[in-house]
């Protein structure tokens, strides 16, 4: 579910800045300890003696594989992120016995509660529709870690084959895109957008969205928006707009890229891990083909310290809200509506008449 933009507190563009603000945010978090008093035992066998994951541990079982994965000791560390038995409902017994479902409470990486805050996301041994990771969102505050909003309640429980974390309630499958972008309150202009442009969603290939909120689009003005939502003139304008906002085969994250990021390298109990610090640049195609052929390229910069990753994309517009995943991809909200000859530009978007929107995209209609 992509979360709403009013939502969302806008991080500094500085990894100084960002640095300080994890350093404070991290110090109200309460530490908590390596429970040791199991580490003989598989991840398998630590849940089969909780009395509170028998609901986990059972529909476990009709998923062989999975369950072999836990419980081997020769093919690296696992972390399990384990939904108590108060936090199942009965739609949730149904909905989540499949074997998706259980891999994407399992990442083939060992995370602590010292090192699960300096990842925005992590990867799981769930592979999507377009065959990339999907993942696992992660958040903190004073109070509470959350994996995909539910909050670990036990943690750090060390297992010979790697960790457990019991977590309030099971994480949902994930929805495809056109879903994320149903469900965000303030993203029905691209909503429209999307039902209008027919199959340019791909249900197998991984697309990135750069998706413009409500307030975002309204800034173009009235007159623009009639034209291009109310106007027989409108959709391929539309059209050429919509392309400008998707990078094809490529799932863009705050923290990770795939497929680059995709190595198969793993992270183990013996790794040391440093901050991630500093601002990189990464120039991907979207959708919008230029006369001579050539895909219209798009810079998004990432302002990191550890956890925390702003991002801009081109100079012109601030992801205001980051990582809503997909089975098929990734959505970012953002406070702009992109046009090709603004990619580059600082000053921003304004309200544009019919005419100058005409010109500006004429050469990709």
């Amino acid at each position: 579910m992509a979360p709403s933009a009013t939502q969302y507190v806008a991080l500094p563009r500085d990894p100084d800045e960002l640095e300080n603000l994890f350093n404070h945010r991290l110090s109200q978090l309460p530490k908590i300890p390596i429970d040791l008093s199991q580490q003989n035992l598989t991840i398998f066998e630590i849940l089969a003696a909780e009395p509170r994951a028998t609901n986990f541990l059972r529909h476990l079982a009709s998923h062989q594989h999975l369950a072999d994965t836990l419980k081997s000791t020769t093919d690296g560390e696992y972390t399990a992120f384990v939904a108590v038995d108060d936090g199942w409902t009965g739609e949730d017994h149904g909905r989540s016995a499949t074997e998706t479902m259980f891999s994407l409470h399992i990442t083939p990486h060992y995370y602590d509660t010292d090192s699960l805050p300096s990842w925005t996301n992590v990867p799981t041994i769930l592979r999507t529709a377009s065959s990339h990771r999907a993942v696992l969102n992660i958040t903190f505050d004073s109070s509470a870690l959350r994996v995909n909003g539910s909050r670990i309640i036990k943690a750090n429980i060390r297992a010979k084959n790697g960790m457990v974390h019991l977590i309030e309630k099971p994480c949902l499958a994930l929805p495809d895109l056109r879903s994320v972008l149903k469900s965000g309150a303030d993203l029905s202009y691209m909503a429209q957008v999307i039902a209008l442009a027919g199959d340019i969603i791909s249900k197998e290939e991984a697309q990135t969205i750069l998706a413009p909120s409500d307030d975002a689009f309204r800034t173009l003005g009235e007159d623009v928006l009639t034209f291009l939502f109310h106007s027989d003139e409108g959709p391929p304008y539309l059209n050429a707009l919509l392309k400008l906002h998707i990078l094809p085969k490529v799932t863009v994250l705050s923290n990770l890229i795939f497929p680059k990021n995709d190595t198969g390298h793993r992270i183990a109990s013996s790794d040391v891990l440093k901050p991630i610090k500093g601002t990189v640049q990464s120039a991907f195609d979207t959708l919008l083909k230029a006369k001579d052929g050539k895909y219209i390229p798009m810079d998004l910069t990432f302002y990191r310290y550890s956890g925390l990753v702003a991002m801009k994309v081109g100079e012109a517009a601030t992801v205001v809200v980051p990582d809503a995943s997909a089975s098929n991809g990734s959505l970012h909200v953002i406070d702009t509506v992109l046009l090709p000859q603004r990619i580059s530009s600082e000053t921003g978007v304004k309200a544009l008449s019919v005419d100058e929107l005409k010109a500006v995209l004429c050469d990709y209609v």
